[in-house]
C-alpha cells in the first residue's frame, strides 16, 4: 500500500477515476490496500478541498518513503 506499506489486500486506486475518463494504465493507478482505498475515496467524496490537498501530500510522502526501501 503506498500509505500504510502494508503488501495485503491490495486495491487499484484509479488517479483520474475512470467515471473522468480515467485509464486502466500503470501511470494512473496507485496500490492501496481497501481500508487506505476506502478512506482516500471518502475524502475525496467529500469535496473538501483543503483535505484533499493535504491527504495528498501524505500519499506522495508514502510513496516515496516506500520506493526508499527497495
Amino acid at each position: 500500500c503506498g500509505i500504510c506499506g502494508s503488501t495485503t489486500h491490495l486495491t487499484a486506486h484509479h488517479i483520474v477515476r475512470r467515471s473522468e475518463g480515467g485509464e486502466d494504465i500503470r501511470s494512473n493507478l496507485y496500490p492501496l490496500c481497501r481500508e487506505d482505498h476506502d478512506m482516500v475515496e471518502n475524502l475525496i467524496d467529500s469535496k473538501e478541498p483543503k483535505v484533499i490537498y493535504q491527504k495528498t501530500k501524505d500519499i506522495n510522502k508514502a510513496k516515496k518513503r516506500n520506493l526508499k526501501r527497495r
